[in-house]
């Protein structure tokens, strides 16, 4: 097997792949990638043979990256050592507390549509979209919070783009009057906006 075969292969082996030495010390990488499960797979390549050093060297040139560990992502490289931060935010697996938050947080958004459809006047539905627009925001810094801490992962990944689209998305309700269009009355969320931006 020639060393490109040999890439490809290695790099097809699971979703994430680390090659490492028999020695190398990975840190939090390794700790991120043991929370990936069966989506990870880890290439251990010894220096003791020509063939293992070789091959090496044909990683290290087709990458332009120095030292083990290699990481890649989907078949493409993701760094090394400094790539635990991207390993994390392929972990998808939530936690039971940050679920249960999560999914509790679905309960104003039920309770308000039901006391909608039950004859709730104005000041259910501006509850309502007042509790949309914070979770709007908070989901919104949720995104940046990511991208601040991975940089590069999020310009590759196309991060910041959901909590621009989200924050516009939010502003259209806001928009809307409470009046019935009739011209009278409070303008809600959109008047407040409109003061404070001048």
């Amino acid at each position: 097997m020639n060393d490109t075969a040999w890439m490809d292969e290695i790099t097809g082996r699971a979703r994430v792949v680390v090659v490492r030495s028999p020695i190398t010390d990975l840190g939090p990488l390794g700790d991120a990638a043991a929370r990936l499960g069966p989506d990870c797979a880890e290439v251990v390549l010894g220096m003791g043979d020509e063939t293992a050093r070789a091959r090496y060297r044909a990683l290290r040139e087709a990458v332009d990256h120095p030292t083990l560990p290699l990481v890649f992502v989907d078949r493409r490289f993701a760094g090394g050592i400094e790539a635990a931060a991207r390993l994390r935010t392929l972990d998808t697996r939530m936690p039971a507390v940050a679920a249960a938050c999560g999914y509790g947080g679905l309960i104003p958004f039920a309770a308000g549509a039901i006391a909608l459809l039950a004859g709730g006047g104005p000041t259910v539905a501006a509850a309502l979209l007042g509790y949309a627009a914070v979770i709007l925001s908070f989901v919104g810094a949720v995104h940046w919070g990511m991208a601040v801490a991975a940089p590069a992962v999020a310009a590759e990944d196309g991060a910041l783009r959901g909590p621009r689209v989200a924050g516009l998305a939010g502003r259209a309700p806001a928009a809307a009057p409470r009046d019935g269009g009739t011209g009278r009355g409070p303008r809600g969320l959109a008047g407040g906006g409109a003061s404070w931006l001048g």
